[in-house]
């Protein structure tokens, strides 16, 4: 059977694939990037390699120089353009493209003719539309090129602002009919007259007629504008654009930056100047924030378990001094252990009141993330089951192309998804990197432990986040058949 590799992200062209794959026509390998499909072609060659144009942002060109330099010798590249211009682009390398502009069933004809080299069908060419243009461009010329009718819709046109005799001489006609003639007839000329200006200007414009009745040469730039020079021979626009360029420039445009530029060198040196006397008042404060803020105020509250007298000694430590001269023989002996012993007993607390503070600041930080708020990016496009979660409660099924997706929900979070290959398929690593990124918020994962149960191999992985993943591998050839994303 030939074995085919498409190398598209549109649902319908891989719809269309699927189908002729049902058919056995052909072995289908599909990959939604190019990264994905350079990974097919070097793991598993194919006989025909169909590349969408446009894909991950590059053209037709550039997709054929790089496939064909990967692709083996007798593999044949086909490239699906949307347009003409990829059309071309395939025809300039020698390489077939196919239309993607066609209906359903037209294009899978032509995509199974290509593989079965059977003969294209009548309408399955892209080079129409552009074969058509020079003939359509010939008709649009045609009316300018044909003075005879100019001159006929003239004819018409001067014919219907004609008017009537019978109005005009009708001597029943009433006071206001007579006005009313007479207003319409010194309208009539004005308009056939300006009707005039704008066939002449539209025939000199291009055309056969333009070289009986040349225009008016375009005034230089040095020249003044005037009313007439729109006429001669330039657009609108030019006229307007060249009356821009010819206007003098205010003065206050270029002194206001002259102004900015001043004034921002004098304020830095008043700044500067100023900064000084702050410098020197901020330490007289210094040292008395540093005693409120130290850490050796911080024991009393810390250590609650000491007696009172050691919290009455140790803040009291500097009145001690001038309690010494009433008693000096006396209070001199005993006065000086108590501190020592005192401050040598709450300082050990300090240090581990700091350590101990730092897992309280790690408890404070945000609890982690239990189960995701949305429905993750790639369930857009599939379709809902809603008899499902009436037998299953709690549970949410999604039905998509390639797998069924089942999301458990509970308390309004998501807490797991489920990912189940339809139709006997697997899925591709594009798909697992996808949901593991939008719905489990991880890049990577690990392998903790795989047990093989019947015909799978089951692999239980983890994150460096708060998720982990049970894999379902075909025991044979270890391509994915499902997984479980789930918050622990």
């Amino acid at each position: 059977m030939t074995s085919v590799l498409l190398i598209s992200d549109t649902e319908r062209v891989q719809r269309i694939f699927q189908t002729l794959e049902g058919k056995e026509v052909l072995k289908l390998h599909t990959a939604s990037t190019l990264p994905s499909g350079e990974a097919q072609i070097t793991a598993s060659p194919c006989d025909f390699t169909f590349v969408q144009s446009r894909i991950s942002g590059f053209s037709g060109d550039i997709l054929l120089r790089h496939l064909e330099k990967m692709l083996h010798k007798g593999a044949v590249l086909v490239l699906l353009a949307g347009d003409a211009e990829d059309a071309e682009q395939a025809r300039k390398h020698g390489r077939q493209s196919v239309d993607l502009t066609l209906a359903d069933d037209l294009l899978a004809q032509t995509l199974l003719a290509v593989v079965t080299g059977a003969p294209l069908p009548e309408q399955g060419t892209i080079e129409a539309p552009a074969a058509t243009k020079p003939a359509a461009a010939k008709q649009e010329a045609a009316p300018f090129a044909s003075p005879p009718d100019t001159e006929e819709k003239e004819a018409e046109r001067s014919a219907a602002f004609a008017v009537s005799p019978s109005r005009t001489t009708d001597p029943q006609a009433s006071p206001f009919e007579e006005a009313m003639q007479r207003a319409a007839s010194n309208v009539a000329p004005i308009k056939a007259s300006l009707l005039e200006v704008e066939e002449r200007v539209e025939i000199g414009k291009g055309g056969a007629g333009a070289g009986n009745t040349p225009a008016p040469p375009v005034p230089p730039a040095g020249q003044p504008v005037r009313p007439d020079d729109i006429y001669a021979g330039e657009t609108l626009l030019e006229a307007m654009r060249r009356a821009e360029k010819k206007k003098s420039r205010r003065p206050y445009l270029l002194i206001l930056p002259a102004l900015v530029l001043i004034a921002i060198p004098f304020i830095s040196y008043t700044v500067g100047k100023r900064s000084p006397a702050n410098i020197e008042i901020a330490p007289a404060f210094k040292p008395a924030a540093k005693p409120s803020a130290s850490p050796q105020a911080l024991p009393p509250k810390a250590a609650p378990a000491a007696p009172p007298a050691a919290l009455a000694e140790k803040p009291g430590t500097p009145p001690a001094q001038p309690a010494l001269p009433p008693a000096t023989p006396q209070t001199a002996k005993p006065a000086p252990p108590p501190p020592p012993a005192t401050a040598a007993r709450p300082a050990p607390t300090a240090p581990a009141a700091q350590k101990a503070a730092p897992p309280a600041a790690t408890a404070a930080k945000p609890a982690a993330k239990r189960g995701a708020e949305r429905l993750p990016p790639v369930l857009e496009g599939t379709k809902p089951d809603p008899q499902y979660g009436k037998t299953h409660p709690g549970w949410e099924r999604y039905l998509g192309l390639r797998a069924e997706y089942k999301l458990f929900r509970e308390n309004n979070l998501y807490k797991a998804l489920q990912v189940v290959s339809v139709d006997g398929g697997t899925i591709s690593e594009d798909l697992f990197r996808r949901i593991l990124r939008e719905f489990g918020g991880a890049d990577d994962y690990r392998v903790e432990s795989s047990e093989k149960k019947g015909g799978y191999l089951v692999e239980q992985c983890s994150t460096k986040g708060n998720t982990a993943l049970t894999i379902y591998r075909n025991h044979n050839n270890r391509k994915m058949k499902g997984f479980v994303v789930y918050y622990r």
